[in-house]
Parts: C-alpha cells; sequence; structure tokens
C-alpha cells in the first residue's frame, strides 16, 4: 500500500466529516442533536451555562430565528437538569425564561473601506437557575434527573410546523429591521 494514497485520503476525509456535522440536515432542517450540543466562538446555536456572582447559575440556549421560543426553553430546562447532575445536585429551581433576539451586524470595515455582510440572527432564551442539594415539598423545586430524561424525550418527539418556521423567521427578521 502506498502511504502518501493512504494519508491523502485522511487528508480529504477529514474536511468532508467535519463539514457533514455543521448543523442541519440535507433538507436544512436542524435537527435535535444540533440544537443540543454546547455552543461556541464558531458556532453560536447551542447552550451555555455562566456561574453568576450569587451562587445561581445562567442557562441560555442560542437558536436560528426559525426556533420555536419554546423548544429552545425546554433545551435549557433540560441542559439545567443535566449539569445540576453533573453538580451532584438533587434538584432545582428555575426562574422564568427570559426571550430576545440577538441581531448580527451587516457590515464591518476591511481595509478602511465598509464592506457588507450576510447578518447572523438569532433567537436566544436564558434562564437563573438555583440548584438544591435536597428535594422538598417545594413544588417550584423540579428533580433533576427525571427533568432531564422527560425533557429530552419530549424534545427528540416534537415535530417542526414548516408554516410556523416561517412565520417565526420573519418575526426575527422584522425584529432586526431587514
Amino acid at each position: 500500500m502506498d502511504v502518501r494514497k493512504f494519508f491523502s485520503g485522511i487528508v480529504m476525509g477529514v474536511p468532508l466529516l467535519w463539514l457533514s456535522g455543521c448543523g442541519a440536515t440535507l433538507t436544512g432542517e436542524t435537527t435535535f442533536a444540533d440544537e443540543y450540543a454546547l455552543s461556541n466562538a464558531l458556532s453560536p446555536v447551542g447552550y451555555h451555562v455562566a456561574l453568576l456572582d450569587d451562587g445561581r447559575y445562567r442557562v441560555t440556549v442560542t437558536g436560528k430565528p426559525e426556533a420555536a421560543p419554546e423548544r429552545l426553553e425546554k433545551i435549557a430546562l433540560a441542559h439545567t437538569a443535566e449539569y445540576g447532575a453533573e453538580l451532584h445536585k438533587k434538584g432545582f429551581q428555575a426562574a422564568a425564561a427570559q426571550t430576545s433576539v440577538s441581531c448580527g451586524r451587516t457590515s464591518h470595515v476591511e481595509r478602511g473601506q465598509t464592506v457588507g455582510q450576510t447578518p447572523k440572527d438569532y433567537r436566544v432564551v436564558s434562564i437563573d437557575v438555583a440548584y438544591v442539594d435536597q428535594l422538598g415539598s417545594d413544588p417550584a423545586i423540579r428533580p433533576v434527573k427525571d427533568t432531564a430524561e422527560a425533557l429530552k424525550a419530549e424534545l427528540q418527539s416534537e415535530a417542526q410546523d414548516p408554516a410556523a418556521t416561517a412565520a417565526r423567521a420573519a418575526a426575527v427578521a422584522a425584529e432586526c429591521h431587514r
């Protein structure tokens, strides 16, 4: 076997594998696995957890413009429960979800010239959470394990309505004055 051919096959295959996991199916739909992922600098779509000054946590989920805010809230709560399990907590109490829109830039400066760019707008849902070590009789405290399993199963079984999806994307575009 020729070593050069072997390594050139690997070099050609890695970008293909990377591109195949970029966040959409061939039809352009976002899947549950794409939405339920850790966000990063290259792909802000996903969840992020931050520790607040008062010991609570803020779980933020960023979704595409066509994402339903209710779905993003379920993703935030599901990850909240999973994160609580990682912290070895028994339950959590979540504040009301805060929904907003993040509007992308329409231009940038390059070599002294203003250059137009396609803006990337996102729908954002944030939830402030307090974790507890013991479950009590307070109905506002949700059990970590049961909540994560139930919400993830619910998210995987949800169907997306194409008409509603287009309407949500148009609403985000309107809110960003596009």
